[in-house]
């Protein structure tokens, strides 16, 4: 079989751009992966929203299987959520 391990991937953010006018952005991160051989990417998770910071810190992680023979790609989305 191919060989393994689960990684668990923390993500923060550094000098995002403010959005807003009126307060700082209110960030989420959404993550992607493409499945081998795919060209389509697949939604894996959305953090929490992090109110009114422009360095956040997501506390949600990302936890994986690591194949070390196989290219694995991810795609990091940062989003500035609008409270209504």
């Amino acid at each position: 079989g191919v060989a393994k391990s689960t990684v668990e991937i923390s993500i923060a953010c550094r000098n995002l751009a403010d959005k807003d006018l009126l307060s700082k952005s209110d960030p989420m991160c959404v993550v992607f992966n493409r499945p081998p051989g795919s060209r389509s990417w697949v939604q894996m998770l959305r953090t929490e929203i992090v109110k009114d910071d422009l360095n956040p810190e997501f506390v949600t992680k990302v936890v994986l299987d690591y194949r070390f023979e196989q290219v694995q790609a991810l795609r990091f989305e940062v989003y500035d959520v609008d409270s209504a």
